[in-house]
């Protein structure tokens, strides 16, 4: 699961030993008000996968978010698609929304007028109500001390494609809804491949031995979290791994 613009040279890489389809990321697509729904997205792309797997089977790669999403494909397929290889590339843990401060009451009190402030002015205001009703006391919260603290203003330039408002609403949503999903153990085994630069990164990336056998980890030097997933050594390395899974079949 990969962004269209990354999926070219993956493709060409391994065009010439099997057919390969890269799944867009949806928040670039008109479907992007569904929002991160992990299990929705990914019943999407298994129903897919299950109509047009090759001898009933399939290899599976997932970058970035399209992590999450690939090991809901994973759990979705199991008994309807032989999975012969899962790969799992630079997957950070989710960043829950949580305040760091405790607001006092007057504080509070601002940030609220605030927010509605910034609600009364915005071409989103529904999808920001909706958003907003589904926060329980912490997620709130995490947004009234950005309304105070995060030393910007929230954007007001509405729903187009690449406003920075939308930006907003997309990374918010998928967080809480990324938090509300639980990584189910599954056997199907897994091959992970890390940027080193990621490595250095704040954010944690993510233990998936903790949700599945892990067969091999691979750390790809010179590379970050954008340029991975059209590294030529962890490309070449992908090809190596699916390769064996056809002497295997």
């Amino acid at each position: 699961m990969v962004n269209s613009r990354e999926f070219l040279p993956l493709a060409q890489a391994l065009q010439d030993d099997r057919p390969v389809y890269g799944f867009a990321c949806h928040v670039f697509t008109r479907k992007r008000w569904r929002g991160f729904d992990v299990q929705a997205i990914a019943a999407e792309y298994a129903d897919f996968i299950a109509a047009t797997a090759l001898q009933g089977r399939c290899a599976l790669l997932g970058w970035s978010s399209g992590g999450d999403l690939a090991f809901e494909v994973v759990r979705q397929l199991q008994g309807r698609v032989e999975i012969d290889f899962v790969g799992m590339v630079d997957v950070f843990e989710n960043t829950a929304l949580r305040a760091t401060r405790t607001l006092t009451d007057v504080q509070r009190r601002q940030a609220e007028e605030a927010l509605a402030a910034w609600l009364s002015r915005s071409q989103m205001a529904d999808r920001w109500h909706e958003l907003l009703a589904r926060m329980g006391g912490s997620e709130r919260a995490y947004v009234l001390e950005e309304m105070l603290f995060a030393g910007r203003e929230f954007p007001l330039d509405g729903p187009g494609e690449e406003s920075l408002e939308c930006e907003m609403w997309i990374r918010l949503d998928k967080r809480l809804r990324a938090e509300q999903y639980a990584y189910d153990r599954i056997d199907v085994p897994m091959h992970v491949f890390l940027a080193d630069a990621s490595l250095q990164e704040r954010g944690v990336l993510r233990n998936w031995s903790d949700s599945a056998p892990v067969l091999s980890s691979e750390i790809v030097p010179d590379a970050d979290h954008l340029s991975i997933i059209r590294h030529p050594q962890m490309l070449a390395s992908l090809r190596q791994h699916l390769a064996r899974t056809e002497v295997l079949a």
